[in-house]
């Protein structure tokens, strides 16, 4: 299903060093790891 998906659920980890987003389709999690500090 091409363009049937959205992102949802994004939240860092309680340590915050890991972005967690879920894809609805096909069904992932993805975990995004990123020296976030450098963005602030």
């Amino acid at each position: 299903m091409v363009g049937a998906s959205e992102l949802s659920g994004a939240r860092f980890t309680p340590d915050g060093r890991h972005l967690v987003i879920n894809v609805q389709y096909p069904g992932l999690t993805c975990v995004i790891t990123g020296p976030w500090s450098a963005l602030a």
